[in-house]
């Protein structure tokens, strides 16, 4: 595939809930394996005391489905686990996975400390 654009800065990065067939979470454990193959991606609606979180939608993120919206997952591919800075006394680790929507739109998704992330949008 293409390489994937970035989907806005990290901080603005927006929260999904992938889950399996059978509508539980997809997590992701210590060793960095997924529980299930994702089925579906769930864009979850913000919290009424959280309201907008900006005025404006990064560039890349007006592609994205709306909160509180959902799509099928298609086909996928991963996961690509990472251990970055592995040599420090605070490692990161995190998980990549690409998705096919059935809207035809492809994501990059990461997965880092329970928190799934989209962070990037394949044309």
């Amino acid at each position: 595939p293409a390489p994937a654009r970035p989907s806005g800065r990290a901080r603005a990065a927006r929260p999904l809930r992938p889950r399996h067939a059978a509508g539980r979470p997809v997590v992701v454990d210590a060793r960095l394996a997924m529980s299930g193959e994702p089925a579906t991606v769930r864009w979850p609606a913000p919290a009424p005391e959280e309201g907008p979180r900006r005025a404006a939608a990064p560039r890349d993120e007006t592609a994205l489905p709306g909160p509180g919206s959902s799509r099928t997952v298609v086909d996928w591919a991963g996961p690509w686990p990472l251990a970055e800075r592995w040599w420090t006394p605070a490692p990161r680790r995190r998980v990549h996975v690409q998705v096919l929507l059935d809207d035809g739109r492809g994501l990059l998704l990461a997965s880092a400390r329970g928190r799934w992330t989209v962070e990037g949008l394949y044309d």
